[in-house]
């Protein structure tokens, strides 16, 4: 064997048990819930739907996978809807630190959950730099996706973003990105690029009747590109109708 083989080889070999071992340690989250669930839970209007789909999630879940993102043909009610729901679900049915990342914070449906948190200033393990963490009572954490990459903004490279995310996310055991609309990551894509690198799979929200299979390609190729997995696409009916009729953006019912 070569000596590039046995690079290779001690590559891939690494790669499996580091694979294996958060196979693992996820697993052994599965445990009995010590709080009592958000009552943002038993808001959501099709439990057996959640349920359903939720079973999707933990099954990637279990399987390593604990970065999620979710995006839209420019429904970002929807996107927060299903964060919200599935951030929920996991706080519903399991004992773990969740984190919910998000362009749109305090508005739309985070704004009743916002309207209730309790604000840190968190030092990041390893940097100088302080984080402003939202704690939702004691079930998952928001943080604003513009003030986090705005830590390590520079025209210069820097690897303080990959330091400042992976201690970011070893404190969390599961992450739901509420990703900003497909226009404002093209329009974005030096700055969005550094976090799209961490997402672990990417979920597409259309309207049956309003999406067209051309907008849902069109995120599929950008996100592809930057070597982003799509799990799939989820429907969301109440959509149909233009978001700019909308007073506000629709809560979870």
């Amino acid at each position: 064997m070569t000596a590039k083989a046995h690079v290779l080889n001690d590559i891939q070999k690494n790669t499996e048990e580091k694979a294996q071992a958060t196979k693992q340690r996820n697993l052994n989250l599965v445990t009995t819930k010590k709080n009592t669930p958000s009552n943002f839970f038993y808001r959501v209007s099709d439990l057996a739907q959640l349920s359903k789909i939720g079973s999707s999630y933990l099954e990637d879940f279990k399987n390593g996978i604990k970065s999620f993102a979710i995006t839209s043909t420019n429904y970002k009610a929807s996107q927060q809807r299903t964060v919200l729901a599935l951030a929920s679900y996991f706080d519903h049915m399991f004992d773990m630190k969740i984190l919910i990342i998000s362009d749109s914070p305090d508005k739309g449906v985070f704004e009743e959950v916002m309207s209730a948190k309790k604000v840190e200033m968190t030092t990041i393990h390893g940097t100088n730099k302080k984080l402003e963490v939202n704690h939702f009572y004691h079930h998952f954490d928001l943080v604003d996706l513009n003030k986090l990459i705005g830590l390590t903004l520079t025209d210069k490279p820097s690897f303080d973003f990959e330091v400042i995310m992976d201690n970011v996310l070893k404190s969390y055991d599961i992450v739901f990105w509420d990703t900003p609309i497909i226009n404002t990551h093209k329009n974005n894509s030096r700055i969005f690029s550094h976090a799209m690198s961490y997402f672990e799979s990417l979920t597409i929200i259309v309207s049956p009747m309003v999406s067209k299979a051309t907008d849902v390609n069109e995120i599929k190729a950008h996100f592809q590109s930057f070597g982003v997995n799509v799990k799939g696409v989820l429907f969301d009916v109440p959509e149909t109708v233009k978001e700019e009729k909308v007073k506000r953006w629709a809560n979870l019912e």
